[in-house]
Protein backbone atom coordinates (compact mmCIF):
# COMPACT_ATOMS: atom_id res chain seq x y z
CA UNK A 1 0.00 0.00 0.00
CA UNK A 2 1.18 3.41 -0.76
CA UNK A 3 2.99 5.18 2.78
CA UNK A 4 0.51 8.66 3.26
CA UNK A 5 1.65 11.22 5.53
CA UNK A 6 0.44 14.08 6.77
CA UNK A 7 1.96 17.92 6.99
CA UNK A 8 3.00 17.31 10.41
CA UNK A 9 4.82 14.04 9.64
CA UNK A 10 6.73 15.45 6.20
CA UNK A 11 9.46 17.38 7.87
CA UNK A 12 10.61 14.76 10.67
CA UNK A 13 10.32 11.72 7.69
CA UNK A 14 12.21 13.64 5.84
CA UNK A 15 15.52 11.25 6.15
CA UNK A 16 12.83 8.23 5.47
CA UNK A 17 11.43 9.82 2.82
CA UNK A 18 15.09 9.88 0.83
CA UNK A 19 15.88 6.62 1.90
CA UNK A 20 13.52 5.11 0.00
CA UNK A 21 13.77 2.68 -2.32
CA UNK A 22 13.25 3.09 -5.72
CA UNK A 23 10.04 0.40 -6.06
CA UNK A 24 8.12 1.46 -2.97
CA UNK A 25 5.01 3.52 -4.00
CA UNK A 26 4.85 7.02 -2.21
CA UNK A 27 2.13 9.50 -1.97
CA UNK A 28 2.21 12.25 -0.12
CA UNK A 29 -0.70 13.80 0.85
CA UNK A 30 -0.73 17.62 2.46
CA UNK A 31 -4.60 18.62 4.13
CA UNK A 32 -6.43 16.26 1.69
CA UNK A 33 -4.25 17.03 -1.21
CA UNK A 34 -2.21 15.00 -3.46
CA UNK A 35 2.08 15.96 -3.14
CA UNK A 36 3.10 14.23 -6.16
CA UNK A 37 6.40 14.18 -8.23
CA UNK A 38 5.78 17.42 -10.22
CA UNK A 39 4.21 19.49 -7.59
CA UNK A 40 6.60 21.85 -5.52
CA UNK A 41 6.19 21.26 -2.80
CA UNK A 42 8.51 17.79 -3.79
CA UNK A 43 10.72 19.25 -5.62
CA UNK A 44 11.86 21.78 -2.49
CA UNK A 45 12.26 18.50 -0.95
CA UNK A 46 14.58 17.06 -3.47
CA UNK A 47 16.36 20.11 -4.20
CA UNK A 48 16.78 20.91 -0.23
CA UNK A 49 18.53 17.60 0.00
CA UNK A 50 20.37 17.54 -2.47
CA UNK A 51 18.84 14.25 -4.21
CA UNK A 52 16.77 16.18 -7.53
CA UNK A 53 16.65 12.16 -8.76
CA UNK A 54 14.02 11.44 -6.07
CA UNK A 55 11.69 13.46 -8.32
CA UNK A 56 11.69 10.44 -10.55
CA UNK A 57 11.27 7.66 -7.26
CA UNK A 58 7.35 9.01 -6.73
CA UNK A 59 4.89 7.14 -8.35
CA UNK A 60 1.54 8.75 -9.20
CA UNK A 61 -0.84 6.25 -7.87
CA UNK A 62 -3.17 8.51 -6.82
CA UNK A 63 -6.10 6.57 -5.05
CA UNK A 64 -8.09 9.19 -4.67
CA UNK A 65 -6.87 11.63 -7.39
CA UNK A 66 -7.09 9.02 -9.94
CA UNK A 67 -10.89 9.49 -10.22
CA UNK A 68 -10.86 13.31 -10.66
CA UNK A 69 -8.38 13.35 -13.55
CA UNK A 70 -6.83 9.83 -14.07
CA UNK A 71 -6.20 11.12 -17.99
CA UNK A 72 -3.10 13.60 -16.92
CA UNK A 73 -2.24 10.88 -14.27
CA UNK A 74 -1.84 8.77 -16.80
CA UNK A 75 0.37 10.77 -18.54
CA UNK A 76 2.01 11.76 -16.18
CA UNK A 77 3.34 8.32 -14.84
CA UNK A 78 3.81 7.18 -18.40
CA UNK A 79 6.32 10.24 -19.08
CA UNK A 80 7.87 9.17 -15.67
CA UNK A 81 7.86 4.66 -16.83
CA UNK A 82 6.16 3.83 -14.00
CA UNK A 83 4.28 0.73 -15.56
CA UNK A 84 2.76 -0.57 -12.37
CA UNK A 85 1.36 3.24 -12.08
CA UNK A 86 0.55 2.92 -16.18
CA UNK A 87 -1.21 0.06 -15.86
CA UNK A 88 -3.26 0.69 -12.68
CA UNK A 89 -4.62 3.79 -14.27
CA UNK A 90 -5.59 2.04 -17.34
CA UNK A 91 -7.17 -0.58 -15.18
CA UNK A 92 -9.17 2.51 -13.58
CA UNK A 93 -10.24 3.46 -17.55
CA UNK A 94 -7.95 5.75 -17.93
CA UNK A 95 -7.92 7.25 -21.67
CA UNK A 96 -4.48 6.56 -23.40
CA UNK A 97 -6.29 8.38 -25.95
CA UNK A 98 -6.68 11.69 -24.33
CA UNK A 99 -4.37 15.08 -24.69
CA UNK A 100 -2.65 16.08 -21.84
CA UNK A 101 -4.42 19.26 -20.09
CA UNK A 102 -2.80 22.68 -20.29
CA UNK A 103 -2.12 22.36 -16.52
CA UNK A 104 -0.21 19.11 -16.93
CA UNK A 105 1.39 20.16 -20.30
CA UNK A 106 3.38 23.49 -19.14
CA UNK A 107 4.33 21.36 -15.81
CA UNK A 108 6.00 18.93 -18.14
CA UNK A 109 6.91 20.63 -20.83
CA UNK A 110 4.99 18.64 -23.25
CA UNK A 111 3.83 19.64 -26.67
CA UNK A 112 0.11 20.50 -27.60
CA UNK A 113 -1.57 17.53 -28.31
CA UNK A 114 0.77 15.94 -26.32
CA UNK A 115 -0.94 11.58 -25.15
CA UNK A 116 0.66 9.62 -22.51
CA UNK A 117 2.06 7.73 -25.98
CA UNK A 118 4.28 10.98 -26.70
CA UNK A 119 4.97 11.22 -23.03
CA UNK A 120 6.89 7.88 -22.71
CA UNK A 121 7.97 7.53 -25.94
CA UNK A 122 10.08 11.03 -25.13
CA UNK A 123 11.50 9.87 -22.16
CA UNK A 124 11.90 6.20 -23.43
CA UNK A 125 9.74 4.66 -21.36
CA UNK A 126 10.11 0.89 -22.96
CA UNK A 127 7.56 -0.75 -20.35
CA UNK A 128 5.25 2.04 -20.65
CA UNK A 129 4.91 2.76 -24.07
CA UNK A 130 4.28 -1.29 -24.61
CA UNK A 131 1.75 -1.21 -22.20
CA UNK A 132 0.25 2.10 -23.82
CA UNK A 133 -0.05 0.34 -27.34
CA UNK A 134 -1.50 -2.42 -26.28
CA UNK A 135 -4.13 -0.76 -24.58
CA UNK A 136 -4.73 0.51 -27.97
CA UNK A 137 -3.34 4.06 -27.62
CA UNK A 138 -2.97 5.74 -31.18
CA UNK A 139 0.25 5.35 -32.23
CA UNK A 140 0.00 8.02 -35.04
CA UNK A 141 -1.03 10.81 -33.01
CA UNK A 142 0.36 13.91 -33.27
CA UNK A 143 1.62 16.33 -30.81
CA UNK A 144 2.38 19.60 -32.46
CA UNK A 145 2.97 17.70 -36.13
CA UNK A 146 5.12 15.24 -34.23
CA UNK A 147 4.54 11.71 -33.62
CA UNK A 148 5.53 9.24 -30.65
CA UNK A 149 7.97 7.34 -32.83
CA UNK A 150 9.56 10.77 -33.93
CA UNK A 151 9.75 11.94 -31.07
CA UNK A 152 11.63 8.25 -29.66
CA UNK A 153 13.88 8.20 -32.70
CA UNK A 154 14.38 12.15 -32.08
CA UNK A 155 15.60 11.04 -28.27
CA UNK A 156 17.77 7.94 -29.40
CA UNK A 157 15.57 5.64 -27.78
CA UNK A 158 16.25 2.26 -30.05
CA UNK A 159 14.16 -0.13 -27.99
CA UNK A 160 11.07 1.84 -28.09
CA UNK A 161 11.35 2.45 -31.83
CA UNK A 162 11.80 -0.88 -32.72
CA UNK A 163 8.45 -1.16 -29.81
CA UNK A 164 6.67 1.07 -32.17
CA UNK A 165 7.70 -0.42 -35.67
CA UNK A 166 6.42 -3.44 -34.54
CA UNK A 167 3.03 -2.25 -33.04
CA UNK A 168 2.89 -0.85 -36.54
CA UNK A 169 3.59 2.82 -36.34
CA UNK A 170 6.26 2.79 -38.76
CA UNK A 171 3.63 1.25 -41.58
CA UNK A 172 0.80 2.86 -41.08
CA UNK A 173 2.25 6.81 -41.10
CA UNK A 174 2.25 8.95 -44.43
CA UNK A 175 5.80 9.02 -45.93
CA UNK A 176 6.79 12.77 -44.73
CA UNK A 177 6.89 11.44 -41.38
CA UNK A 178 8.62 7.95 -42.28
CA UNK A 179 11.48 10.48 -43.23
CA UNK A 180 10.95 12.93 -40.78
CA UNK A 181 11.60 9.90 -37.98
CA UNK A 182 14.41 9.05 -40.27
CA UNK A 183 15.85 12.61 -40.37
CA UNK A 184 15.14 13.20 -36.26
CA UNK A 185 17.31 9.89 -35.77
CA UNK A 186 20.08 10.67 -38.27
CA UNK A 187 20.53 14.18 -37.08
CA UNK A 188 20.94 12.82 -33.66
CA UNK A 189 23.75 10.89 -34.60
CA UNK A 190 21.60 7.48 -33.64
CA UNK A 191 22.90 5.19 -36.06
CA UNK A 192 21.33 2.08 -34.83
CA UNK A 193 17.62 4.00 -35.10
CA UNK A 194 18.58 4.96 -38.52
CA UNK A 195 19.42 1.32 -39.16
CA UNK A 196 16.28 -0.23 -37.68
CA UNK A 197 14.51 2.32 -40.17
CA UNK A 198 16.02 2.28 -43.48
CA UNK A 199 15.41 -1.53 -42.96
CA UNK A 200 11.60 -1.26 -43.13
CA UNK A 201 12.12 0.82 -46.29
CA UNK A 202 10.84 2.28 -48.48
CA UNK A 203 14.77 2.32 -50.08
CA UNK A 204 14.10 5.92 -51.73
CA UNK A 205 14.43 7.07 -48.21
CA UNK A 206 18.56 6.98 -48.20
CA UNK A 207 18.42 8.83 -51.20
CA UNK A 208 16.64 11.89 -49.35
CA UNK A 209 18.89 14.85 -50.89
CA UNK A 210 20.24 16.56 -48.28
CA UNK A 211 20.58 13.48 -45.55
CA UNK A 212 23.91 12.43 -46.00
CA UNK A 213 25.87 15.80 -46.42
CA UNK A 214 24.03 16.98 -43.42
CA UNK A 215 25.25 13.97 -41.22
CA UNK A 216 28.41 13.53 -42.90
CA UNK A 217 28.80 17.41 -41.50
CA UNK A 218 27.86 17.04 -38.51
CA UNK A 219 30.34 14.30 -37.87
CA UNK A 220 27.97 11.03 -37.56
CA UNK A 221 30.23 8.26 -38.61
CA UNK A 222 27.77 5.67 -38.27
CA UNK A 223 24.89 7.57 -39.61
CA UNK A 224 26.89 7.35 -42.65
CA UNK A 225 28.06 4.38 -43.05
CA UNK A 226 24.02 3.25 -42.25
CA UNK A 227 23.25 5.99 -45.60
CA UNK A 228 25.83 4.68 -47.90
CA UNK A 229 24.84 0.92 -47.16
CA UNK A 230 21.02 1.22 -47.74
CA UNK A 231 22.13 3.02 -51.24
CA UNK A 232 23.05 6.68 -50.58
CA UNK A 233 24.25 8.39 -53.55
CA UNK A 234 27.72 9.41 -51.74
CA UNK A 235 28.73 11.86 -54.37
CA UNK A 236 25.41 13.83 -54.54
CA UNK A 237 26.37 17.63 -53.75
CA UNK A 238 22.86 19.26 -53.30
CA UNK A 239 24.27 22.24 -52.52
CA UNK A 240 27.31 21.94 -54.87
CA UNK A 241 29.25 20.50 -52.34
CA UNK A 242 29.65 16.80 -51.52
CA UNK A 243 29.50 15.02 -48.28
CA UNK A 244 33.44 14.35 -48.43
CA UNK A 245 34.16 17.58 -48.63
CA UNK A 246 32.14 19.15 -45.92
CA UNK A 247 33.67 16.68 -43.34
CA UNK A 248 37.28 16.84 -44.76
CA UNK A 249 36.05 20.68 -43.73
CA UNK A 250 34.83 19.72 -40.45
CA UNK A 251 38.34 17.61 -40.03
CA UNK A 252 35.70 14.47 -39.30
CA UNK A 253 38.73 11.99 -39.91
CA UNK A 254 36.54 8.58 -39.08
CA UNK A 255 33.24 10.28 -42.01
CA UNK A 256 35.95 10.84 -44.85
CA UNK A 257 37.38 7.44 -44.10
CA UNK A 258 33.97 5.97 -44.14
CA UNK A 259 33.01 7.89 -47.43
CA UNK A 260 36.39 7.06 -49.32
CA UNK A 261 35.65 3.19 -48.60
CA UNK A 262 31.81 3.67 -49.66
CA UNK A 263 33.20 4.85 -53.01
CA UNK A 264 33.19 8.48 -52.34
CA UNK A 265 35.33 10.49 -55.37
CA UNK A 266 38.47 12.48 -53.77
CA UNK A 267 37.95 16.07 -55.91
CA UNK A 268 39.88 19.09 -54.68
CA UNK A 269 37.81 20.72 -53.21
CA UNK A 270 38.44 17.93 -49.94
CA UNK A 271 42.08 18.08 -49.46
CA UNK A 272 41.80 21.86 -50.18
CA UNK A 273 39.00 21.84 -47.34
CA UNK A 274 41.02 19.96 -44.93
CA UNK A 275 44.42 21.73 -45.74
CA UNK A 276 43.05 24.93 -45.56
CA UNK A 277 41.43 24.39 -42.09
CA UNK A 278 44.36 22.48 -40.29
CA UNK A 279 42.72 19.03 -39.93
CA UNK A 280 46.50 17.27 -40.53
CA UNK A 281 44.63 13.60 -39.68
CA UNK A 282 42.30 14.41 -42.69
CA UNK A 283 44.72 15.33 -44.94
CA UNK A 284 47.16 12.53 -44.37
CA UNK A 285 44.55 10.15 -45.23
CA UNK A 286 42.85 11.71 -48.45
CA UNK A 287 47.16 12.05 -49.15
CA UNK A 288 46.63 8.34 -48.62
CA UNK A 289 44.16 7.50 -50.40
CA UNK A 290 45.10 9.11 -53.84
CA UNK A 291 43.99 12.84 -53.62
CA UNK A 292 45.73 15.37 -56.44
CA UNK A 293 48.10 16.96 -53.83
CA UNK A 294 48.31 19.77 -56.49
CA UNK A 295 44.58 20.98 -57.64
CA UNK A 296 43.33 23.41 -55.27
CA UNK A 297 46.83 24.78 -54.01
CA UNK A 298 46.14 23.07 -50.61
CA UNK A 299 50.47 23.43 -49.47
CA UNK A 300 49.86 27.31 -50.37
CA UNK A 301 46.50 27.41 -48.40
CA UNK A 302 48.05 25.92 -45.78
CA UNK A 303 51.08 27.80 -45.49
CA UNK A 304 48.83 30.75 -45.59
CA UNK A 305 46.98 29.91 -42.99
CA UNK A 306 50.43 28.72 -41.03
CA UNK A 307 49.53 25.48 -40.73
CA UNK A 308 52.87 23.72 -40.72
CA UNK A 309 52.60 20.07 -39.86
CA UNK A 310 50.29 20.53 -42.26
CA UNK A 311 52.45 21.58 -44.76
CA UNK A 312 54.68 19.22 -43.82
CA UNK A 313 52.86 16.35 -44.54
CA UNK A 314 51.84 17.58 -47.98
CA UNK A 315 55.40 17.87 -48.95
CA UNK A 316 55.82 14.58 -47.10
CA UNK A 317 53.53 13.24 -49.92
CA UNK A 318 54.95 14.67 -52.80
CA UNK A 319 53.33 17.95 -53.15
CA UNK A 320 54.87 20.70 -55.15
CA UNK A 321 56.15 23.33 -52.71
CA UNK A 322 56.47 25.99 -55.27
CA UNK A 323 53.34 25.58 -56.60
CA UNK A 324 51.02 28.65 -57.40
CA UNK A 325 47.92 29.65 -56.26
CA UNK A 326 45.88 31.02 -59.08
CA UNK A 327 47.04 34.52 -58.90
CA UNK A 328 50.76 33.22 -58.69
CA UNK A 329 51.49 33.43 -55.48
CA UNK A 330 53.88 30.55 -53.77
CA UNK A 331 53.91 29.12 -50.27
CA UNK A 332 56.52 30.50 -49.28
CA UNK A 333 55.53 33.87 -50.30
CA UNK A 334 52.22 33.66 -48.19
CA UNK A 335 53.77 32.24 -45.38
CA UNK A 336 56.52 35.26 -45.02
CA UNK A 337 53.60 37.56 -45.76
CA UNK A 338 51.75 36.79 -43.13
CA UNK A 339 54.65 35.73 -40.71
CA UNK A 340 54.22 32.11 -40.10
CA UNK A 341 58.46 31.79 -39.24
CA UNK A 342 57.64 28.05 -38.64
CA UNK A 343 56.37 27.38 -42.19
CA UNK A 344 59.36 29.80 -43.69
CA UNK A 345 61.24 27.67 -42.02
CA UNK A 346 60.05 24.25 -42.97
CA UNK A 347 59.81 25.00 -46.79
CA UNK A 348 63.35 27.08 -46.89
CA UNK A 349 65.01 23.72 -45.59
CA UNK A 350 63.28 21.75 -48.21
CA UNK A 351 64.54 24.06 -50.92
CA UNK A 352 61.63 26.34 -51.62
CA UNK A 353 62.66 28.89 -54.52
CA UNK A 354 62.36 32.36 -52.94
CA UNK A 355 62.09 33.79 -55.95
CA UNK A 356 59.44 32.05 -57.53
CA UNK A 357 55.73 33.16 -57.59
CA UNK A 358 54.15 36.90 -57.79
CA UNK A 359 55.11 39.18 -54.62
CA UNK A 360 52.19 39.42 -52.36
CA UNK A 361 51.15 43.18 -51.53
CA UNK A 362 48.83 44.67 -49.39
CA UNK A 363 46.19 45.47 -51.80
CA UNK A 364 45.76 41.73 -52.88
CA UNK A 365 46.41 40.31 -49.83
CA UNK A 366 42.72 39.56 -49.56
CA UNK A 367 42.17 37.79 -52.61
Amino acid sequence: CPASWSATQLHEHLVDFLATPPDTDLVLRHEGTVVTSASGTVDALAGASGRLELQAVLKWHFAEAAEANPNDALIEAAGWGHVDSVKRLLALEANPRTEATPELRQRRGLNEGSTALHAAAREGREEAVDALAKACANLNSKANGITALELAAKGGHAAVVDLLVEAGAWDSIEDSDQLDALEWAADGGHAEIVRLLLARGPTELAQHLFLLARVAEAGHTGVVEALAEAGADVDRAPDGIPALSLAAEEGHAAVVEALVKAGARIDETALQGAAEAGHLAVVQLLAARGADLEAGSPVVEAARRGHVAVVEALAEAGADIDAEDDRGRTALRWAAFEGHSAVVQLLAARGADSEAGSPITEAGSSD
